[in-house]
């Protein structure tokens, strides 16, 4: 079911003459990262039905990278986007999907949810091979905790801005799951 995937960095795109590609605004990049990555969000992987964000993997407040380099961008789903802002993720503080076997940081609990009778949430917490307090495990807390992977509930304030389905979404993909295995 949904996992933060990893994935290799993809060449940057090249124009139909052959030479690489430049853009004047990260932005442009979208249609290049759909085509190269798939529409999913890079840190919980939920299908992106549209408007996929660019999002920049180390903060640009971080001032690090130039904002247009192609290597530090993926596409993110709102909610994470949102989440992580301009927090300062680096892949020493974060599990980061172009630099992390992200499928190995986490595992998922089920559990009731609070206000949806007969529904259920798959919630990440950190690996059960990470021994608690240890650098693995503490950066796999933060990256959930700063993206807001265990959100489930929402107070009615946020719910009629926006609705983070994410949680559903990993649900559903473990229901597939045991669809397609019978297990």
């Amino acid at each position: 079911f949904y996992k933060m995937r990893p994935f290799d960095i993809a060449p940057v795109p090249k124009n139909p003459d052959g030479t690489v590609k430049t853009v004047t605004d990260y932005q442009h990049w979208r249609q290049d990262l759909i085509d190269a990555y798939g529409g999913h969000c890079a840190y919980c992987n939920v299908k992106i039905p549209n408007s996929a964000e660019v999002e920049h993997q180390i903060a640009q407040s971080m001032n690090t990278n130039n904002p247009l380099d192609w290597s530090n961008l993926v596409l993110a789903c709102k909610p994470c986007n949102i989440a992580k802002s301009a927090k300062p993720f680096t892949a020493l503080t974060h599990f980061i999907p172009t630099y992390h076997n992200t499928h190995l940081a986490f595992d998922y609990v089920e559990r009731p949810h609070k206000k949806l009778i007969g529904h259920f949430a798959y919630i990440p917490v950190p690996n059960q091979s990470f021994q608690i307090g240890s650098q693995a495990y503490i950066k796999a807390e933060r990256t959930i905790k700063d993206l807001n992977l265990d959100r489930v509930e929402q107070n009615k304030a946020r719910t009629q801005r926006a609705t983070d389905i994410r949680w559903k979404c990993r649900y559903e993909g473990y229901l597939t799951a045991i669809i397609v295995t019978g297990k």
